[in-house]
């Protein structure tokens, strides 16, 4: 069950403004290419999305930081992960690999 449904979890307190949980639905997608981009980086290493993603959330705990700034991390965010993008087109559009590939490849480490 999805931590938004459990009440007094932070994901459900944030139903209660749903501009703040819109915006913390959509920090979600620039996230994703940013860990995604360090899993590339690290050599698919699990351990560098683990820690991109810890870092994530750490932060996110220790600056307790009001709704409004919270929006304004997730368009930065979101303005970091496009600039990742295009700086790593090759990264991001040139890759082309099949599941039967990467279940190849990976067997083979």
């Amino acid at each position: 069950m999805p931590f938004v449904f459990i009440p007094g979890y932070f994901h459900n307190q944030l139903l209660e403004t749903p501009l703040v949980f819109s915006a913390f639905a959509l920090g979600m997608i620039p996230a994703t290419f940013i860990i995604h981009w360090a899993w590339f980086k690290t050599n698919r290493s699990i351990l560098g999305a683990i820690v991109f993603r810890f870092a994530f959330n750490f932060f996110g705990e220790l600056i307790q930081i009001g709704d409004i700034a919270r929006i304004i991390q997730n368009v930065l965010l979101g303005i970091f992960a496009i600039a990742l993008v295009l700086y790593d087109k090759n990264l991001f559009f040139n890759q082309k690999f099949t599941i039967d590939e990467l279940k190849l490849e990976t067997s083979k480490k």
